[in-house]
Order: structure tokens, then C-alpha cells, then sequence
């Protein structure tokens, strides 16, 4: 036995691995065995599985399971199916072993599309906008909101001082179908004995609801200033 320690993830790989190799009458030690497949002398936790690569063998795939596994080569997970099958040759076992997925021919194909996909995801995350504001409302401040709280804080003020809610939902007929809403219960609107959840996926059409919205309801003193640029 080796005279280190093995602690997290090293160790969670270790215990399995010794008991597929007893399970399957395979001498030696896991941990050795693991090691010697790394090419390492020793234990290195920071090294240690930075990079992941799952192989999955069987003689057969279901539709549903190729499904999966061709929709995680896309979301940049390295994962093939092999597929084996036994032939018996004068008394012999032979295996005819095939890589079904991605298939060999077109593997680069889909390096490529697995890189340009993730080259259009950073660049939708790189544009997000981040910027975070100082809102005032009625002579109060509420600093450094993200854009969908500072437009939850102006309405939700709005119909605390008795603004009609339709008469807000007027102001913004281009507004789409949302599907994600403020569902906590601080959240919640509550209007003539009625609760409302309130969008919080504004987009594009933020900066003009929010000036609408200030000039709209003067009297309000609304206002909103950024403090911190994109992120």
C-alpha cells in the first residue's frame, strides 16, 4: 500500500475502482492501478479529473440513450458509445469492436460544430448586460439593482400608491409572452384581492419601459442612474 492519503474526488474514484476489480477477480490495487493509467507517481488532487471522458459499452443502444449522448457532445461532454460484439472462432472469443458514436468518419465534423456552438454560447454570455442601477422612487433610494428588480421596485411602488395595474399593463403593449416570473412570495403583487406574479425577462425593451415608466408617472419622482458597467 502507498504510504500518502488519498482525500475528495481521488478518493470517491479509488473505492469504486478496487470494487469492480474484486468483483471481476482482477488483482492488484485501485489506487495503483489509477495511478499507473494517469502515468503518475503519485497522487495530485489538482490534476486529478480536470478533464472528463466517459466511454459507454454495450452490444447494443437504445434510440433514447444515442439520443442523449449526441445532445452532450453537443454541450461539450466527452462521451462515445462502443459497441461490442462476440464472435466464437475454433474456440475462441473474438470481439468486433466499433465506435457507433460519434462515428469515426465524422468525428472532426463534429469537433467543429461542437466548438462553433460554443464559440456563439460565450459570445450570448459575454453580451449579457450586467449593469446594475441606483432606482429612486417617491424620494427613495434603492441602490445598485439588477434591471429586473428595478423594474419590479417601480411597479410594485406604482400600485402600493394606488396606480391602477391596468393602466401600468397599458403602457407596455409590445410586452411578449414571458415565461419566467418573480414567484417569491415578497414578490407577488397583491391587487384588489388578487395575486400577481410580475415578469422578471424584460430584454431589449428594459430602458424603454423604464423611461415610460418615470415619465408616465411624474409625480412619482422616478428615476435611475447606472452604477456599475457590464460585467
Amino acid at each position: 500500500m502507498c504510504g500518502w492519503r488519498l482525500n475528495g474526488l481521488m478518493k470517491h474514484t479509488v473505492h469504486p475502482h478496487q470494487r469492480i476489480q474484486t468483483r471481476c477477480d482482477i488483482d492488484g490495487d485501485a489506487e495503483q492501478s489509477i495511478l499507473s493509467f494517469l502515468e503518475w507517481h503519485e497522487p495530485d488532487e489538482e490534476r486529478f479529473a480536470q478533464s472528463v471522458r466517459i466511454v459507454l459499452v454495450s452490444a447494443n443502444f437504445s434510440k433514447e440513450l444515442t439520443t442523449a449522448v449526441m445532445w452532450l457532445n453537443t454541450m461539450d461532454v466527452d462521451i462515445r458509445c462502443v459497441r461490442l460484439k462476440p464472435y466464437s472462432l475454433d474456440g475462441r472469443v473474438l470481439l468486433d469492436v466499433q465506435q457507433v458514436i460519434p462515428l469515426p468518419e465524422a468525428a472532426e465534423y463534429q469537433v467543429q460544430v461542437r466548438e462553433k456552438t460554443q464559440r456563439v454560447r460565450n459570445a450570448k454570455n459575454y453580451s449579457r448586460d450586467f449593469t446594475r442601477y441606483d432606482v429612486s422612487i417617491r424620494g427613495e433610494t434603492h441602490p445598485s439593482q439588477s434591471k429586473r428588480r428595478a423594474i419590479l421596485l417601480i411597479v410594485r411602488s406604482l400600485v402600493q400608491n394606488g396606480v391602477p395595474s391596468d393602466r401600468i399593463a397599458s403602457l407596455m403593449p409590445w410586452r411578449p409572452n414571458h415565461v419566467w416570473w418573480f414567484c417569491d412570495d415578497d414578490d407577488l403583487l397583491s391587487i384588489s384581492g388578487r395575486t400577481y406574479a410580475f415578469s422578471n425577462e424584460w430584454g431589449k425593451s428594459w430602458t424603454k419601459t423604464m423611461t415610460l415608466l418615470a415619465e408616465s408617472f411624474p409625480e412619482h419622482k422616478i428615476s435611475f442612474t447606472a452604477v456599475e458597467a457590464n460585467d
